[in-house]
């Protein structure tokens, strides 16, 4: 059985090489295609339970054909069994080392994780909005790592406390406290502190 989608995001992070892909001015062609006719069934039971992918036979974007993918759906407020159509997150690296148009799938989340002082070790999980901020955002990741005495003078706490309050009490798991650390925005105020701020609520 094959689902057509027209516009779909495929990851939860972006590429220098993949920004194409993301142009909104055109339009994506995707098509999943699974072995299972009870895929809807299969993928709404992962969604309750695990949160794990299930297996597509295949999803072909832009008429590239790509085997063997992880799918599942994804979404709090968007996503409802009831639904007809709900939406995914395909994980092209799930069961084979795939990749689209230089992009791969990806476990490399926006956590805030100390890598290291090599930015190359964070441009896949971030992206910066401004023209630089590479070495801010290594400093407040080591910082978060080895030297919480000193958070204050690099993180506003009570915003993030409160950012953090705020997907719980709403159950915000497609968040920092969701298992993709994602949308969320991080800016620098002038004061040299980073102050976190909770995006893509629909």
């Amino acid at each position: 059985m094959k689902y057509l989608l027209p516009i779909l995001l495929l990851f939860t992070t972006l590429s220098t090489k993949a920004q194409d892909f993301y142009d909104l001015n055109t339009i994506q062609t995707i098509e999943i295609t699974f072995a299972q006719s009870n895929w809807d069934q299969l993928l709404d039971i992962a969604y309750a339970s695990t949160g794990d992918y299930i297996l597509a036979q295949s999803v072909t974007i832009n008429g590239e054909v790509i085997d063997s993918v992880g799918v599942k759906y994804k979404g709090n407020s968007t996503y409802n069994s009831n639904q007809a159509k709900n939406p995914f997150h395909i994980e092209l690296d799930t069961y084979k080392d795939h990749e689209y148009d230089g992009y791969p799938g990806s476990n490399d989340f926006p956590n805030l994780v100390y890598l290291g002082d090599n930015s190359t070790s964070y441009d896949d999980a971030y992206e910066i909005k401004s023209a630089d901020g590479w070495d801010e955002l290594i400093d407040l990741c080591d910082t978060l790592a080895n030297d919480l005495n000193d958070i204050e003078l690099i993180l506003d706490v009570d915003k993030a406390i409160w950012m953090l309050a705020f997907n719980n009490v709403l159950v915000n798991l497609d968040s920092y406290s969701g298992g993709f650390k994602q949308n969320y925005y991080l800016y620098r105020e002038d004061n040299g502190r980073f102050a976190s701020v909770v995006w893509d609520l629909t």
